[in-house]
């Protein structure tokens, strides 16, 4: 090889290997974006499902309260709205709203009262203040009449 031919090719390699750095650090910043995408689409998911428990929660107490030992205890709202916040393992953090409202239903004999409950679970902060984190919500809807009318 002549002098002037390496004279010419130095600093070849250090191009090859300032690209292959670049490269490298891409598909390592793009690996960790994956991360945290996947990390936060988990984190949606758990709270989605407590708030989900939460709703199921609420229609569950209401219906307790409506039908104590599984007896009818009126054809309307014993109350129209009610809140809980879990301060309790599993659900810390969530509450729920339960809305009851009466509506009529038609039937083979006529019409009849029908107890229609909404409940919506909440979990997770709500976005106020410097802690701003996931809030999911989740809403389940039941309906309850007295079958022996």
């Amino acid at each position: 090889m002549s002098p002037n031919r390496t004279l010419q090719q130095r600093g070849a390699s250090l191009m090859v290997a300032l690209f292959v750095i670049l490269i490298f650090g891409l598909l390592t910043a793009a690996l960790a974006r994956l991360l945290t995408d996947s990390g936060e689409k988990h984190a949606v998911e758990v709270l989605s499902l407590r708030a989900l428990m939460a709703a199921q929660t609420g229609i569950e107490h209401r219906l307790q309260a409506q039908y104590p030992s599984g007896v009818w205890q009126s054809a309307s709202c014993l109350q129209s709205d009610s809140s809980y916040s879990f301060n309790d393992e599993g659900l810390a953090g969530c509450r729920y709203d339960v809305h009851c409202q009466m509506v009529s239903a038609a039937t083979s004999t006529g019409t009849q009262s029908v107890l229609r409950l909404s409940s919506t679970g909440r979990c997770g902060n709500d976005g106020i203040g410097s802690n701003a984190d996931f809030a999911v919500s989740r809403t389940v809807v039941a309906e309850a009449f007295d079958g022996e009318r």
